[in-house]
């Protein structure tokens, strides 16, 4: 699911994306980093998790353990990503001075964050997935994300939905921790699904937008 889910968001970003040197924030174990340098890019990316970062330089990656803050490559980047970012970070505007000291003046910013105008949030109230106090600090709806990304050097240029593969049985063991109600009925409604429609991956929406904005020096395009 997750090189389904790195996939995905490629095929969301490639048309707007600026080609040459990216820089993935967030890398984890580079799972993102791998499919965009398959694409040609030439891709670096950050992480706090050394036994990620490890394991993306296994892969003959150039993955940094390090804080986008104390992250001096000596370098800008035509595109930079933070996808399940900017939720979890202690000082999401100190984020975003750190992500606009690193792009280019003509780059582009990729964000994925949890929205709570979506109509799942609404739907799932309290017990929506993307409320995790302990890893969750902050949250937005797309005027909040326009105005924190304005307030810090950035223009939005599109917010919109984006959706994840997940399966059956993932989204069950969801439910099951969430919303108990909807676990018990789509249970019992997958005790009829066989076993491998249950662990096929589809793209759902669970809330999530992506964001897309660039230095706010930017002139506007035609």
């Amino acid at each position: 699911m997750k090189r389904m889910t790195a996939a995905r968001r490629y095929r969301e970003i490639a048309p707007r994306a600026i080609a040459d040197h990216w820089l993935d924030v967030g890398c984890a174990n580079g799972v993102f980093m791998a499919h965009a340098a398959a694409q040609g890019h030439e891709v670096s990316g950050i992480d706090l998790s050394d036994v990620a970062v490890a394991q993306a330089r296994e892969k003959g990656l150039d993955a940094t353990c390090t804080t986008i803050a104390d992250y001096a490559p000596g370098r800008t980047f035509d595109t930079i990503t933070g996808f399940d970012v900017l939720e979890h970070v202690l000082d999401p505007g100190g984020f975003l001075d750190d992500a606009r000291r690193l792009i280019a003046p003509d780059g582009r910013l990729f964000l994925t964050v949890p929205d709570t105008a979506s109509i799942i949030r609404k739907v799932m109230g309290s017990r929506w997935c993307f409320y995790i106090p302990e890893e969750h600090l902050h949250y937005y709806d797309p005027s909040t994300i326009r105005l924190i990304l304005a307030r810090h050097g950035f223009e939005a240029i599109r917010v919109s939905r984006t959706f994840k593969p997940i399966s059956y049985a993932y989204a069950l063991t969801q439910f099951r921790e969430y919303n108990p109600l909807i676990f018990k009925l789509l249970n019992a409604a997958g005790a009829l699904l066989p076993r491998a429609l249950k662990e096929r991956p589809v793209p759902l929406y669970i809330g999530e937008m992506m964001v897309t904005a660039r230095p706010a020096n930017m002139p506007m395009c035609s």
